[in-house]
């Protein structure tokens, strides 16, 4: 088993195994943005982050997904509430706060979307599960899409 490290870039943070993580800008310690992640195979490296040493020091290169205009929409959209009531920097794991939250990010993303842009969307009219990953920052399965949004479309042009 091998182990990689990635350091959360993403403005939204990530959200690994029911566990938040804030970006590495917006923590005081830059070692509650690690992210220590076993047997990551070449090519499927996460796309919130860029990979690093043990030490926090940076050895990979910022993926695309991180730098995407809708990214930085939807953490904007998070950011907007920000301040209301200050965040607990350790959020109980696994719980009904991080599924909430989850979720949130899940159906902000997909208010992005883009619905003359074909390539947000299938063949059936659903939102393409890349996109919405990669926008999320986190991969979002197509049954987790569902799940937020069950009668979530493309409206017609």
């Amino acid at each position: 088993m091998t182990t990689r490290y990635f350091k959360v870039l993403h403005k939204s943070g990530a959200f690994i195994d029911g566990v938040f993580y804030p970006p590495a800008d917006q923590s005081p310690d830059v070692q509650e943005s690690i992210v220590a992640l076993e047997d990551v195979a070449p090519g499927k490296e996460p796309l919130w982050g860029v990979e690093v040493d043990v030490n926090g020091n940076e050895i990979g290169e910022v993926p695309a997904g991180v730098m995407d205009k809708m990214s930085d929409a939807l953490a904007n959209k998070i950011a907007e509430n920000a301040g209301e009531k200050a965040a607990d920097p350790t959020p109980p794991a696994g719980g009904k706060a991080d599924a909430d939250a989850r979720k949130q990010v899940i159906l902000d993303t997909l208010a992005l979307l883009d619905h003359s842009d074909d390539s947000h969307w299938t063949a059936d009219g659903l939102p393409s599960v890349k996109v919405v990953s990669d926008t999320a920052g986190i991969e979002v399965p197509r049954k987790e899409i569902t799940a937020a949004a069950p009668d979530f479309q493309r409206e017609a042009a």
